[in-house]
């Protein structure tokens, strides 16, 4: 009797520290998989073009992501990705051979953010924000709800408030 006791006991001590085990190690991906905003890049050119892909921190101004990459034509690219917070995302298409912008467009990325599509014509660079139902396309800077480099949006917050003040 007292040997089944101990089985018994030692049967339940392991599956209570199995449960917190894999609690803990449940906890532990889920923070690490909901962190991140995934990136496609879609090329409808007909030529090469050079990217330069960039995010500063809302907050901060702090840079969070750079990367420059070469997409060539009709190709799709997944580039590393961003982190789901509130930043501000600029791609630049640039002229290799002058080293000068062609083209920029910037939009904001949120915790909502689920998916990043940055499409490249021989013109233009589109770029999609996928946040579920609120999704936003921005093919126009004038178009973008936030413009402004990241030193900035302090200011003109300030601005704002002292207008309304008044």
């Amino acid at each position: 009797m007292k040997r089944r006791t101990v089985l018994q006991s030692a049967a339940v001590v392991g599956s209570v520290s199995l449960a917190g085990c894999l609690d803990g190690f449940r906890e532990h991906f889920e923070g690490e998989f909901q962190g991140v905003v995934p990136m496609e890049i879609h090329s409808e050119s007909d030529d090469a073009h050079n990217l330069h892909i960039e995010a500063f921190d809302r907050e901060t101004g702090q840079q969070t992501y750079d990367e420059g990459i070469a997409v060539n034509p009709d190709e799709s690219i997944g580039p590393p990705h961003l982190s789901a917070t509130d930043q501000r995302l600029h791609v630049a298409r640039i002229d290799a051979l002058e080293d000068e912008v062609l083209d920029d467009q910037r939009v904001s990325i949120t915790g909502e953010t689920q998916l990043v599509l940055i499409w490249v014509y021989d013109d233009e660079v589109v770029i999609e924000v996928s946040r579920g139902e609120a999704d936003e396309q921005i093919d126009d800077p004038e178009d973008a709800d936030d413009l402004e480099e990241p030193e900035d949006v302090d200011t003109a917050d300030e601005n704002e408030a002292h207008d309304d003040s008044e």
